[in-house]
C-alpha cells in the first residue's frame, strides 16, 4: 500500500510539458482554503497553480494547469521542499507567487498581478490588500490612486518572484524558520529603488487574524513570532524593518517620490486604521507610525 504522507509527484502535464503559462502561483492550502476562488473565472486565468495540502481534507480541484500533492508539515518547511523536490517545475516559469489559503481573490486579479511583475520588472512583489484585511503592516493596504508603490520589505503573506530572484533567496525556506524571512530577502536582492512593489493596482484579502495557524506552523511550547524574528535578524545581522514606500507610480505612469505627496494619498488609510482600532491608544499609536514613517523617517533601502 502507497504512503499516504508520501509527497505525490508533479502530474505529467507539469513535469515534461508546457502549458503555455509563463506564471506559477503555490499554495500550501488546509480545509478551509480559499484557492478555489483563484482559480475563476477560468477564462481570465494566465497562471498554474501548485496546491500542495497540508491536512488531508482540502479540497482538490482538477483542470488544465492545476497540480496537486500532499505533503504535510508546517508552511516554509513545505515551501523549502517543494522548491527543491519541484525545482526543475517552477524553474520553467517566468514568476512564481506564494500565496496563504486565506486570500480571497479571483483569476483576473492574480493574472494582472502577475503581469504588472513582468511589465515593471520587479524581482519580488506583492499585490496589495483590500482595506477590509487583516494586516500587520498599514503601509501594505490599497492606496487606489497609484498603480504601485515602490518600497523597502515584501511580506511572507503573497510574494511574487521573479524566477532569477527565487533562485537567490531558495535557501532562506530551508533555515528552519517559520516567521522573519521575509525581512531578509529583499537585502540579498536590492541593487536599486524599483526592484520591490506593494501593486496597488490589485489587491487581495487577507480574511483571517494574524497568527491563525501559529499551531500548525510549529510555534508552541514557547517558541514565538518574536523570538523567531529576532534570530533570523541576529543570524544576518539585519535591524528591524519598518516598511517604507520610498516612491510611487500614479495611474498615468508618472512616478512620485514626495514624500508630502505619498502621506496626502495614504491619509484615508489613517483614518481607516483609526476608526477600526479597539482602542485611542492603538489609532493613536498608528498615527506617530504614520508620521514618523512617511514624513519624517530616513528613506531606509534594503542593504543589498
Amino acid at each position: 500500500m502507497d504512503d499516504p504522507t508520501a509527497p505525490i509527484s508533479p502530474p505529467r502535464d507539469l513535469a515534461g510539458q508546457q502549458t503555455g503559462n509563463r506564471y506559477l502561483l503555490v499554495a500550501r492550502i488546509g480545509p478551509n482554503s480559499l484557492h478555489n476562488g483563484w482559480l475563476e473565472p477560468a477564462g481570465n486565468r494566465n497562471f498554474d497553480v501548485l496546491l500542495s495540502a497540508f491536512d488531508e481534507r482540502a479540497s482538490m480541484p482538477e483542470g488544465h494547469g492545476i497540480f496537486s500533492e500532499f505533503r504535510p508539515g508546517p508552511k516554509i518547511a513545505g515551501l523549502a521542499e517543494i522548491l527543491r523536490d519541484h525545482a526543475e517545475l517552477w524553474r520553467r516559469y517566468d514568476h512564481i507567487a506564494m500565496f496563504d489559503d486565506d486570500l480571497a481573490s479571483d483569476a483576473k486579479t492574480i493574472s494582472r498581478m502577475f503581469e504588472l511583475c513582468r511589465e515593471h520588472r520587479l524581482q519580488i512583489a506583492q499585490p496589495s490588500l483590500d482595506p477590509s484585511s487583516h494586516t500587520s503592516f498599514m503601509g501594505l493596504l490599497q492606496q487606489k490612486g497609484w498603480q504601485l508603490r515602490y518600497t523597502n520589505f515584501i511580506e511572507m503573506m503573497c510574494p511574487v518572484f521573479s524566477r532569477e530572484a527565487l533562485e537567490k533567496v531558495e535557501s532562506l525556506f530551508g533555515l528552519g524558520y517559520e516567521s522573519g524571512i521575509d525581512l531578509v530577502w529583499c537585502n540579498m536582492l536590492a541593487t536599486g529603488e524599483r526592484d520591490f512593489a506593494v501593486l496597488d493596482e490589485v489587491a487581495v484579502r487577507h480574511t483571517r487574524p494574524i497568527g491563525g495557524q501559529m499551531d500548525a506552523n510549529g510555534f508552541v511550547d514557547g517558541r514565538t513570532y518574536e523570538t523567531e524574528i529576532q534570530q533570523v535578524l541576529d543570524r544576518f545581522s539585519l535591524q528591524y524593518v519598518r516598511l517604507q514606500p520610498y516612491a510611487a507610480l500614479d495611474r498615468h505612469g508618472r512616478v512620485v517620490a514626495s514624500r508630502l505627496q505619498l502621506a496626502i494619498a495614504a491619509l484615508p488609510l489613517l483614518f481607516s486604521s483609526l476608526a477600526r482600532a479597539p482602542r485611542l491608544r492603538r489609532g493613536w499609536n498608528a498615527l506617530v507610525y504614520f508620521v514618523r514613517t512617511l514624513l519624517f523617517r530616513p528613506k531606509r533601502l534594503p542593504v543589498g
